[in-house]
C-alpha cells in the first residue's frame, strides 16, 4: 500500500492513514498537513528528476496528483484568518507542516512566506525539535526567497548546539530547553 492510496478522491492525505510517519521527535500535534505538504513536495521532486533522465511519461500522473495536493491544502487546510496551515481536527499549527507546504509550492508565494513568517511568533504552535525537522524549515525559507532569515536560523538553531559544546549534531535540540532530548540530557543529545 502506498502513501499515494491514502489520498482521499480529491487530493488530501487522510489524518488517520494507518502509516507511521516520522514527521519529527515531537508529539502532541496532528502530522496530516506535513504529510500532506511532504508527499506533495516529494512527488514533485520526483516529477523534476523524471524530466532530468527523460523518463516522464511513467510518471506522467504525477503533475496532476500534485496539482490537486496543492489545491485541496489551501481549500482545506489554510486558514485565512491566522496565515497558516492547520491540520486534524483541531486545526493545530506547526512549523512542519508550514515548511512542507511551502515547499510543495502550496498556495501562493506570498501565502508561504506569511505562514513561514507569521508561525514563528506564534503562540502555541508546535516548534521542532531536532535538525531533521529545522533544516526542512530553514529550506522552506530560503525556497520562498527568505534568505536573511534562514541564515538567521540557522545561526540561532546550529550555533546553539556550537555555544554548548557540540562537536556534531545533536538528534534532539533546543536552544532554549537543554533537558528537551528524550535522554534528559544535554551531552547525550
Amino acid at each position: 500500500r502506498s502513501i499515494i492510496s491514502s489520498l482521499d478522491d480529491t487530493g488530501l492525505v487522510a489524518e488517520e492513514n494507518g502509516f507511521w510517519n516520522f514527521i519529527d521527535w515531537q508529539d502532541g500535534f496532528s502530522r496530516q498537513a506535513a504529510e500532506q505538504g511532504a508527499v506533495a513536495y516529494g512527488l514533485s521532486r520526483a516529477w523534476e528528476l523524471a524530466c532530468e533522465l527523460g523518463r516522464q511519461s511513467e510518471v506522467a500522473h504525477l503533475p496532476t496528483i500534485v496539482g490537486r495536493m496543492r489545491v485541496r491544502a489551501v481549500e482545506v487546510l489554510w486558514d485565512a484568518e491566522r496565515g497558516v496551515w492547520t491540520s486534524g481536527r483541531d486545526r493545530n499549527v506547526s512549523w512542519i507542516s508550514q515548511a512542507y507546504l511551502a515547499l510543495a509550492g502550496a498556495g501562493t508565494p506570498a501565502m508561504r512566506r506569511h505562514a513561514l513568517e507569521s508561525v514563528q511568533t506564534m503562540p502555541g504552535a508546535v516548534r521542532p525539535r531536532t535538525p531533521y525537522a529545522y533544516h526542512y524549515f530553514v529550506e522552506g525559507l530560503w525556497s520562498s526567497g527568505m534568505k536573511a532569515e534562514a541564515l538567521a536560523l540557522v545561526r540561532h538553531y546550529w550555533g546553539g548546539m556550537v555555544k554548548k559544546g557540540a562537536d556534531t549534531f545533536w538528534e534532539c535540540f533546543d536552544p532554549d530547553d537543554d533537558f528537551v532530548s528524550p535522554y534528559r540530557s544535554i551531552l547525550l543529545n
